[in-house]
């Protein structure tokens, strides 16, 4: 993992908690399974993993799917995540993922940070 890249997603992962409303935690290990980009009426990036998740939202604890919320609609926020997650899934590296509290019933607890872990 590029120096570069790891210390960006940490910096952003500590400035993000003055951007959200809720509540908000880190969670993990996990190993990423599948990485999606795409755009439904706002930007939109989910992550799932392969392990179950236990974080308390029915969505998420059903299928392991996290989700950087459309109402941040920054393409360059969505594309730090995405590119994090698919680097650390194309490297098989684990991750920390960091979740608020809110639940969406279709897209599953809202995604403000990851972190790659190397050890």
């Amino acid at each position: 993992m590029n120096f570069k890249l790891k210390s960006i997603l940490t910096i952003l992962a500590i400035l993000i908690p003055m951007w959200s409303h809720a509540s908000q935690s880190w969670h993990g290990p996990f190993t990423i399974k599948k990485v999606q980009r795409y755009w439904d009426g706002g930007n939109r990036t989910t992550v799932t993993v392969n392990e179950k998740m236990k974080v308390g939202c029915k969505k998420t604890d059903s299928d392991s799917i996290v989700t950087v919320p459309s109402s941040f609609n920054s393409s360059a926020y969505h594309t730090t995540i995405y590119s994090g997650a698919l680097a650390a899934q194309a490297q098989g590296i684990q991750v920390r993922l960091f979740l608020d509290s809110y639940c969406d019933p279709k897209y599953g607890r809202s995604l403000w940070g990851i972190e790659i872990i190397s050890e």
